[in-house]
Parts: structure tokens; C-alpha cells; sequence
């Protein structure tokens, strides 16, 4: 009960609705609270406190956006995706785009998914062939063939030399 005063003492309730936090703040802006031995981010302990323990693989996310608040009409627990996307951040910008930089629709036709050592992006189909052609025009793709060409008449050339030496020492064998 001592806990759960120190923690009310330290809230403002403000005219959004939001209760702000006037405690400690972390590198992130959360509020932090000392309890039991340790440091709890106070938007949890609300969120416990009032609503009830936080589902295994889910997350508190502000619904109000201010990170400050502890008012746990404005808390939800959801997943990290959902939170994430809910978000200001960049990957909840792009993931909401529906037109990329050059307006070309992104819809499941014209969507590239990649998936890059579990980093996940999209890119548009249209603008991807657009590139893909201006590099094949480009010298560095012509200079980049010529090269392979080379190498792949020089892996020939040896190829047949050493298939050459090789009957050549089979017909000695078979002679002697």
C-alpha cells in the first residue's frame, strides 16, 4: 500500500485526461519507479495495478501516445507488432503507405516483399524493374559481364586442357 502511495503522489492529472507522470523519466521518456528492489516503468505497474497482469508476449501501448501517462483507461496491452504500427515511428509511416515515391499503387500485385536476415521490407514491383533496367544499361553492369565473360572462357579453356591432359594419360596407360 506504502508503494501504491508513493506512485499516486507522483501523478498530475492533466486536461486530456492523460495522468502524467512527475517522477523519474528513462532514456525514452517512460517513467520509472523504484519498488521492491528494482526499477518498474510506471505505465506497467498502472496497467497491473488497475487492470490486471500483462498477458506473456504483450506489451503496454499508451493509446493517448504520450508516454508520460499512467492512466490505464488510456493503456492496452497489445502485441509488439500491433504497437509498433500504431505508432509514429518509421516502419508504421511505410506500412501505412498505400503509393510509393513515384505514386505507384502498392497493393499485393505490385508489392515486393523481402525478407532480409528477419528484416522484413516492401518495395514496389514498378519501381524495381525501373531500376533493374537503368542498371543493366549502366557500364558497371556492362563492365561487370565483360569481366564474367573472361572468366568463364578462362574456366573453359582450363576445363578443356584438363580433360585433355586427362585422356592424354588415360591412352599412355592403356599403352604401357
Amino acid at each position: 500500500m506504502e508503494t501504491h502511495i508513493r506512485f499516486l503522489n507522483k501523478i498530475k492529472k492533466v486536461e486530456s485526461g492523460c495522468w502524467e507522470w512527475t517522477g523519474g523519466l528513462n532514456q525514452k521518456g517512460y517513467g520509472q519507479f523504484y519498488c521492491n528492489g528494482k526499477n518498474l516503468r510506471v505505465h506497467r505497474y498502472s496497467y497491473e495495478y488497475y487492470v490486471g497482469k500483462i498477458p506473456e508476449g504483450m506489451t503496454i501501448d499508451h493509446l493517448c501516445n504520450n508516454r508520460k501517462c499512467v492512466n490505464p483507461h488510456h493503456l492496452k496491452a497489445v502485441t509488439q507488432k500491433e504497437n509498433v504500427l500504431r505508432s509514429n515511428g518509421i516502419s508504421a509511416k511505410n506500412a501505412r503507405k498505400t503509393k510509393c515515391k513515384r505514386g505507384h499503387i502498392l497493393n499485393k500485385e505490385n508489392l515486393y516483399i523481402q525478407n532480409t536476415n528477419g528484416k522484413v521490407w516492401r518495395q514496389c514491383r514498378e519501381c524495381r524493374k525501373i531500376r533493374n533496367l537503368k542498371y543493366k544499361r549502366s557500364d558497371k553492369y556492362k563492365n561487370k559481364l565483360i569481366k564474367n565473360k573472361d572468366k568463364i572462357k578462362e574456366y573453359k579453356h582450363n576445363y578443356y586442357l584438363k580433360n585433355k591432359i586427362k585422356k592424354i594419360k588415360e591412352i599412355k596407360n592403356e599403352r604401357s
